[in-house]
């Protein structure tokens, strides 16, 4: 006979955190320890082996494992701390493992099971490196594309909500005197020299990088390859955006529409603390302050 298999999934109580009111009030979110209790103990009565995922932070993922028991394997999503190898709950058993954040790797996990009780003898796993060598999974592929497709067409509706110009929609409907994105090719009327050098950065072509690795209508990247894409004034898309696309002089010195009406009013200037909101160890090199900000403009 063949091992039979549970399945469960599991979030922690504030991933509604995101949703919509109206989402909100369809739904109920119930305690993930509790829950999970009652549904291991339902699966433990038919299957071999159970499998739990959770979309929550390591600390309370480990609680939730370390209590509840009867859980095989326990995969986490969610955050971004690493777990390169599974590791195991010494209270009950659980192998738990760690999904790596943006798709970068894909977990590989090898179990050896004992013929007669179907328990787990021995496992080991890790993540590994998401390259050309290994082959794509085209039902995946239209999963994620359509996940995308929904997750910017929900975002682009905020957003556009968001970037009228005839209200401040936060609290109160008033004007929003706020400064504007004002685009380089702006800032390259006074600063031709400095524009032409940044030109040639990378910077002036971070877009471009999203583009190469199919990236490029990702929203999780578009903050650090955009600028003011965090920012309601800031980049929305190619369409209506383009001349925000890419990370522009406004990115590290902030909107720059009352500067270009009265250069007395002076600009942001740029701190390690800017760069370093992008360039974290998990997305780039280590950060050279001293050396780097001087590549910004081409120096």
């Amino acid at each position: 006979g063949g091992i039979k298999i549970g399945i469960f999934a599991v979030a922690a109580t504030n991933a509604g955190r995101s949703m919509s009111i109206e989402d909100k009030d369809k739904v109920e979110f119930l305690d993930p320890i509790t829950t999970a209790e009652k549904i291991v103990g339902e699966l433990s009565r038919k299957c071999d082996m159970i499998i739990g995922m959770g979309n929550m932070q390591m600390q309370l993922a480990r609680k939730l494992t370390s209590q509840v028991k009867g859980i095989n394997l326990f995969l986490i999503s969610g955050n971004m701390r690493r777990l390169y190898k599974p590791e195991v709950v010494q209270q009950t058993g659980t192998i738990l493992l760690k999904s790596a954040a943006r798709g970068k790797k894909i977990g590989k996990l090898t179990l050896t099971f004992d013929v007669k009780t179907h328990k787990v003898k021995e496992h080991s796993g890790e993540l590994v490196s998401i390259d050309n060598n290994i082959p794509k999974d085209r039902t995946i592929e239209g999963m994620v594309r359509d996940a995308k497709r929904r997750g910017n067409e929900i975002i682009r509706k905020r957003r556009t909500k968001k970037i009228s110009p005839a209200s401040d929609t936060k609290t109160n409907n008033l004007p929003d005197f706020r400064p504007r994105y004002v685009s380089s090719q702006a800032c390259a009327k006074c600063h031709k020299d400095i524009y032409d050098k940044w030109s040639k950065t990378r910077h002036a072509h971070a877009l471009a990088t999203l583009v190469k690795i199919g990236k490029d209508k990702d929203p999780s990247c578009f903050r650090c390859h955009t600028t003011g894409y965090a920012d309601s004034r800031g980049y929305l898309n190619q369409k209506d955006t383009p001349e925000l696309a890419d990370v522009r002089c406004e990115a590290c010195h902030g909107p720059a529409s009352m500067h270009l009406d009265n250069t007395r009013i002076r600009l942001r200037i740029p701190t390690v603390k800017i760069c370093e909101a992008c360039h974290t160890p998990a997305r780039s090199r280590p950060l050279n302050w001293a050396k780097d900000k001087l590549l910004v403009h081409g120096t």
